[in-house]
């Protein structure tokens, strides 16, 4: 089983998130500075709380990263900057400088669209299209 840390589960990253978990990933988040609403969102998806960054990173062999986009940079700096040596998958836009910026293995994703909550309409692997 793949063992993923979402950063950060709001409202799009808890989509993505639970997408990982019907797949069979265990979803690891850190609850460090987050409020009532992510964590009421982390626990009815089931994923496992960590109390921080580090702890969720030294579980991890994949990092999801669902932040907005101004933050983008700093917050995979400082997973760097814990010794991450996984895959980083980066769903937000990421320019060219920043990308070159960025001294870890990473994808980089853009997520377009709503989040992925309601079965017809939105695509997903445990819910594909139907065309």
């Amino acid at each position: 089983m793949t063992t993923v840390a979402l950063l950060h589960p709001g409202i799009m990253g808890v989509t993505i998130g639970a997408t990982a978990k019907a797949v069979g990933a265990a979803v690891l988040w850190a609850s460090a500075e987050r409020g009532a609403p992510t964590r009421n969102r982390t626990e009815a998806a089931g994923f496992e709380e960590r109390d921080d960054l580090a702890a969720a990173l030294a579980e991890a062999e994949l990092i999801l990263s669902v932040c907005l986009a101004h933050a983008a940079l700093d917050l995979v700096c400082s997973v760097v900057g814990h010794g991450f040596t996984g895959f980083y998958v980066d769903g937000n836009a990421v320019s060219p400088a920043s990308a070159q910026a960025i001294s870890a293995r990473f994808v980089d994703g853009d997520i377009i669209g709503p989040p992925a909550r309601h079965p017809i309409r939105t695509a997903s692997p445990v819910n594909p299209p139907r065309w």
